[in-house]
Formats: C-alpha cells, structure tokens, sequence
C-alpha cells in the first residue's frame, strides 16, 4: 500500500479522480517488460470506468454486476444495513488476538482492496465466470469477453503463470487455474477458478495469515489432482549440471515496491538474500530455471545483455513475484555497516576534542584560541550532533510508526526531515572550514585528520540521506 492510502476516518475519503490527480506516483518502470501488480494500475482501470459511463466507480459496479447476480451483501461502500455485521479483523501479537481496528481506503470508492463480500455472493460471482459471464437468466459479460479476460496476456516467461485481465494464473498439478488474492490489515482471501474442471473455491480468515490460502490451495489440488510419482522433480532424477551458484547468489527487491520515495527501505527489508549455500540445495530443472526439493516452488533468473544476473522471478502458486537484483549500496550490509559508521564518527565528535583539550591542558600547552578553530569546532559539534540526532530518532521513528505511513506521513517524521536540510547547509561550511583548518593549521596534524574524517563523514551522510530519500519532503 502507498503512502496515504488509507484512513481510520470515513469522513476523510476523497473521490477516485481527486485521489489520482494528487497521489499519482511517478512511473517506476516501462510498460510491458513486467508482471508487477499494483493498485494503482486498478484506481486508474476504475477511474476510466467512471470517465466513460459518467457513475461512480462503486454505483456502477453495483448496478452492472452485484444486483445482477444477487450479490445484496456485497458494496464498494459500507452502507448502514450491513455495518452491523462486518467481521472484525485480528492479529496475533505478544501471545494474544487483537481486534485490528477500523480503517477505510482513502478514496470513497476504491477499486483496489475496498470489496465487502461473503462468500455465498463470491459463489455468484465465480458461477458467472465460469459460466462464460451468465449466472442463471442474467448476463454480466459476453462470452468472448470473459474468455478474453481468463486468457493469459502476459507473461515474464513462456516457462511461468502469466497475468490475466484481473486473475493471474497458477499452474500446478498439471493443472491450469486463475485466481486473485486480496490483503488488508485483519483480512486474507484467495478467489480460485478451474474453469476447464468447472470449479471455482473461494476462502477468506479473519486473522490476516495470507499462508491459510496457499496451504488450502494445496491441498486441495494435491487431494484431487495428484501428481504420478514421476513427474515429481527430485535431484536424482536431475542430469543437469549446476555451475551458476555464484552468478545467482544475491540480493534481490520486489519491483512491487517503489524506489522514488521515503518508504525505499522498505524494498530493501523485503529483499530476497539467496546464498549460494541455498541456491545448491535446489534442483534445476532447466538453464536458470530451479525449484524448491519437495515443493512447487519455481525460481527463474534472466541474464541482462551483458550477461549478468539481473532479475528474479518467482513462481510461489500465487501472483507472480517479479525481482531485481539490489547493487551492493541498497542491502541490508551496507545499510547498517553504513550507518554504524555514521553513528560512531558523530558520536566521536565531542568526546575527542574533549580528551584533546584535557590533553593539552595536562601537558601545559597553549590551547588553539584562534577564533576560526572556536568556530570551527563548534560548526562541526552542532552539525554531528544534529545528524547523530536525526540518524537515530528518524530510525526509531520509521520501526516504531511504519505501519503508519499507509495512513499518511505522521508529524514526527515531517518534522525530523527539517533536520537534513538545516545539517546539508552546515555541511556546505564545513567543507569551508575544513580547508581554513588544514591551511592556517588550526590544531595538530591528528586533530586536523579526525576534523576533516567529521567533515567527509558530513559529505557522505548528505549522500546517504539523498540515497534513501530522506533529503527533503519526498512523500
């Protein structure tokens, strides 16, 4: 989910075009090189339905397919009759379930993740589906378009479960399937439909645990699809010979997640760390194309024109999960060898020209009381000490508040992001600083050293910010 995408307010939800005129995001990638899902891509799939019929997006839902098929306990909104008997959603936390409580999409009808249904009315709409767009009298699709929607439209690789108009398939068990899952905070489904065997499932918990999904859809196809014992790819059965640990060991990030905005580290907790240890325990069944002993799961990497390993793609029995491969400034190493680092130089500040000053002070010798080392010095406490503030309330802000961030940017982090601004000004004059001290020698050569090693760390710390998107009001 964006930043701001949801509310804890119903008063606060905004119209589907006001939305997309303010919160669209940049374009993070080219068309048509990728499976990626996005809400974005279904705000402005309902936007259009809006622009073209002149209704809004629920109403027309409403009106074209839910009363069609009997669907009265199904809404993109949460009309009065049927708020008395919304489920609650938990979470499991520190030994106990709790009540997640009450939010809303930010927008008054949202296409993407806004549906309140049961599962009796998701029966209708899945019989209509797999009945070719009719349930019973009534039609909602003509035949060729439902088709058209259940065929696939693209794919990352001819070897791997494509992306449908609004399902994604799923191949196991020599079967084909198309389903679509949906998330929200307390809540999991999974819509899944056989339309060769004519069957369709559909699942929902009130616990958030999107894994029940997966292990029913398991079982279920395992149960009533099993595969010959043959067909079951194992590393004896496997001749072809593993020479690519190394070239596909790495980190990997979901090209789900955006890189333009605050919320970049975010890519890099949910990277992939495959070792080479981990990669050799799988089987491979083709060039760049391994799977999981024992499992279903599909690991495919694709080379760039240079030849190197560049991208990732999972085939895990749900939508497929598209990855690139993070260069080594985006990990999780560098990210805190880095900021241990920064931290330790900002800390250092103070206490060496303390013990500097003791040190000149036991040996009787004339301290440095030139005005521009005065200045000097405190330049650079001020500026370490506003970093080295920065650097530990901005972390302790994002891991305490950053289940937050969905309902908009909280006030602390707006407020620390002034900080960076003030210390890259700082930093400008410490440059300056730096080169009066080595020119007019202001302390001994160790101390000019650790000022100019304070004054590099300074450098580097603006660039590490602008890395990470914390330079500036980026949201």
């Amino acid at each position: 989910m964006s930043i701001g995408s949801m509310t804890r307010k119903e008063s606060n939800r905004i119209p589907l075009g006001e939305f997309l005129a303010a919160k669209t995001p940049r374009r993070a990638l080219p068309p048509g090189r990728f499976v990626n899902y996005s809400n974005q891509g279904f705000y402005i799939a309902g936007y259009l339905v809006e622009v073209v019929s002149g209704i809004p997006f629920a109403q027309y839902v409403a009106d074209h397919i839910l009363h069609p098929l009997g669907m009265e306990r199904s809404s993109f909104l949460v009309p009065p009759e049927l708020s008395p008997n919304l489920a609650n959603g938990y979470s499991f936390e520190n030994g106990n379930w709790h009540v997640v409580p009450a939010e809303y999409s930010i927008l008054i009808s949202s296409p993407a993740g806004s549906l309140i249904s049961t599962a009796d009315d998701m029966a209708r709409f899945m019989i209509a589906h797999l009945q070719g767009g009719r349930y019973e009298d009534r039609r909602i699709l003509k035949e060729s378009t439902c088709v058209e929607m259940q065929k696939q439209q693209f794919t990352n690789d001819p070897r791997l479960p494509g992306t449908c108009y609004g399902f994604y398939e799923y191949r196991g068990y020599n079967q084909r399937a198309i389903l679509h899952d949906g998330d929200v905070p307390g809540f999991s489904s999974r819509l899944f439909l056989l339309p060769d065997q004519n069957i369709g499932v559909f699942v929902c918990n009130n616990s958030g645990h999107s894994a029940v999904r997966m292990q029913l859809t398991d079982a279920l196809m395992s149960r009533f699809y099993p595969l010959p014992e043959q067909s079951v790819p194992s590393k004896a059965a496997t001749d072809i010979k593993k020479s690519t640990d190394r070239r596909l060991a790495g980190t990997y990030r979901p090209l789900a997640l955006g890189l333009d905005y605050i919320d970049k580290f975010e890519a890099m907790w949910a990277a992939l760390n495959l070792s080479e240890g981990r990669i050799r325990a799988w089987i491979e069944l083709e060039p760049l194309l391994l799977q999981v002993p024992g499992g279903t799961t599909r690991f495919l990497f694709r080379e760039n024109s240079r030849g190197d390993i560049a991208h990732l793609f999972i085939d895990a029995q749900q939508m497929p999960l598209s990855y690139e491969r993070a260069p080594w400034y985006d990990t999780k190493t560098y990210f805190w060898i880095s900021y241990a680092f920064i931290v330790f130089v900002f800390l250092s500040a103070s206490p060496v020209w303390l013990v500097g000053k003791r040190i000149r002070r036991y040996r009787k010798q004339p301290a440095e009381n030139s005005l521009g080392a005065r200045r000097a010095i405190v330049l650079a406490l001020l500026t370490a000490v506003l970093n080295l503030f920065f650097a530990v309330c901005f972390a302790v802000s994002l891991f305490l508040l950053k289940d937050e961030v969905v309902y908009g940017v909280p006030f602390v982090v707006k407020a620390l992001l002034i900080i960076p601004i003030v210390t890259t000004v700082l930093t400008a004059g410490l440059v300056v600083s730096a080169v009066l001290a080595w020119r007019h020698k202001y302390w001994n050569t160790a101390g000019r050293l650790h000022y100019s090693l304070i004054v590099l760390t300074c450098v580097g710390f603006v660039l590490w910010l602008y890395q990470w998107n914390w330079l500036g009001f980026q949201y």
